[in-house]
């Protein structure tokens, strides 16, 4: 929930709501977190929420970030998501990383690349590259789409885009260990 945290501690301070595609990104988040069996009670839904329970989150935390926390935040940053071990799950493997490393850089170090290492989060010359060498295609598409979606003759287009990517990426994640009957999915 980095992601939807950044967003929320964004709408937070500028006493705003989360608009639309902002609600989605932190319902698609949600939605996930619950597949993989989180309560309901730890993926908030809307911005001062968010903040709140990352807050309190933060302050249970013990003094000191030791071995045992950088191991965790290592094991997590080390997972590997994508459904097969081809040449093309590797490299999306490799590029999502990179961006996850980063975001925790920005999120959680204020973007002190040594601290985020002795955090056990090593940002490498090839994450950069990665990063660097995706970063005109991702903000492209990411642009385009966000500019059909305001034009009425391609909106439809852009949701049903949109929505095809969102089913790929819960198929690439598979088939949950149901932990948490869906049904009684808030939403």
């Amino acid at each position: 929930m980095i992601g939807p945290y950044q967003k929320a501690d964004k709408a937070v301070r500028a006493n705003r709501e989360l608009p639309y595609d902002e609600r989605a990104m932190v319902e698609f988040h949600r939605y996930r977190g619950f597949l993989l069996g989180l309560p309901e009670e730890l993926l908030p839904g809307s911005a001062q929420e968010i903040v709140d329970l990352f807050n309190a989150r933060a302050a249970t935390l013990r003094h000191g970030y030791d071995d045992d926390c950088r191991k965790l935040v290592s094991s997590t940053m080390d997972a590997y998501l994508r459904p097969t071990e081809s040449p093309f799950d590797r490299v999306a493997d490799a590029v999502e990383k990179s961006y996850s490393k980063l975001a925790f850089a920005a999120a959680f170090c204020e973007g002190n690349l040594r601290k985020a290492a002795d955090m056990g989060v090593d940002l490498s010359i090839a994450d950069l590259a990665r990063a660097a060498a995706t970063a005109p295609w991702l903000t492209g598409r990411f642009a385009a789409v966000r500019i059909a979606g305001k034009l009425p003759v391609l909106q439809n287009l852009a949701d049903q885009y949109i929505t095809e990517l969102v089913r790929r990426r819960l198929d690439d994640y598979g088939i949950p260990e149901y932990t948490t009957d869906s049904r009684e999915y808030a939403h």
